[in-house]
């Protein structure tokens, strides 16, 4: 069967812009609207290398007691160009089995915790805040993809569930620095270096897809 993921044309997400690193959420809101006019679902194949077309992905910083998970991408996961790289969030292609485009924030939202279901396990209660976006295009990843950047603040250690595709620990979020023989992939060094930006963004406004909550 054919996979499909949720994409934006570059030109409808920016305009004349060409935003690069982390954008704060106060700063990016165009870039929310622009997401609700103008995404859509197209083939995977067609897209993984084009980048006029940006994929949407909500990336999970999962944060416990002053630490964050941080994972290591094994061989066996999906994306390639990402094996053997630390990164500081988890998160994944949204499919049109989370929704309909027509309704974004709903759409985002089932991403969302589809994602945060799949790859990794978090207790009850926890919070997760809208810190702003990312973008990166210094590299063939980056290029053709678009983040939607959330804080999970965990009542519990969160841990890795793929453990076939993924190895994870828990690190220092005042140190920050990758396991042993591995680097970041640029997504992760991009949040590190802006980590003073993000690590206690209040929510921008009380409600989804600002906040989210599960008691």
């Amino acid at each position: 069967m054919r996979e499909e993921v949720l994409v934006v044309r570059r030109g409808s997400l920016f305009g004349t812009q060409q935003p690069q690193g982390y954008i704060p959420v106060q700063e990016g809101f165009s870039y929310l609207r622009a997401c609700r006019r103008h995404s859509f679902f197209a083939p995977r194949h067609k897209v993984e290398n084009d980048p006029t077309l940006k994929q949407i992905i909500p990336y999970c910083v999962l944060c416990w007691e002053g630490r964050l998970l941080v994972v290591v991408r094994k061989r066996t996961q999906s994306e390639a160009r990402l094996h053997g790289l630390a990164s500081v969030g988890v998160g994944g292609h949204i499919t049109p089995a989370d929704g309909d485009p027509a309704d974004f924030d709903r759409l985002l939202l089932a991403g969302f915790l589809r994602e945060l279901s799949e790859e990794v396990r978090v207790g009850t209660p926890w919070r997760a805040i809208l810190c702003g976006f990312l973008n990166d295009d210094s590299n063939a990843v980056g290029s053709v993809h678009f983040g939607f950047v959330y804080r999970v603040e965990c009542a519990g250690a969160p841990a890795v569930a793929e453990t076939e595709k993924m190895r994870g620990g828990l690190v220092n979020a005042s140190t920050l620095t990758p396991p042993e023989g591995t680097r970041w992939e640029s997504w992760s060094q991009i949040l590190v270096d802006a980590a003073p930006l993000w690590l206690n963004a209040p929510p921008a406004m009380p409600a989804e897809p600002f906040l989210i909550m599960r008691p």
